[in-house]
């Protein structure tokens, strides 16, 4: 699964300052709340159409390209589960 909010914080602040730690709500920025929920929508099967329409993209392939790990992931879950369900 997709890292949670506080998982993508913690890897940020370790990447940037190097110094894990507590978040507040000012360290949540808005691309972090927006990418959780694209995230979230990809999970929960919102198609790609919609998604890039909720998003004000201008385009799928500008959805595609801003999410295209979460995309590969879910993908790779979902094989995961088709491969479980056929015995592979």
């Amino acid at each position: 699964m997709v890292d949670s909010v506080y998982d993508l914080l913690m890897k940020q602040k370790s990447l940037t300052s190097g110094v894990s730690g507590n978040y507040e709500i000012k360290d949540i920025r808005p691309h972090i709340l927006r990418h959780t929920y694209a995230t979230r929508a990809i999970e929960s099967g919102v198609s790609l159409l919609a998604l890039s329409k909720l998003l004000g993209h201008s385009s799928t392939r500008e959805t595609v390209r801003s999410y295209i790990d979460i995309f590969d992931s879910y993908r790779q879950n979902e094989v995961k589960k088709m491969n479980s369900a056929l015995c592979f």
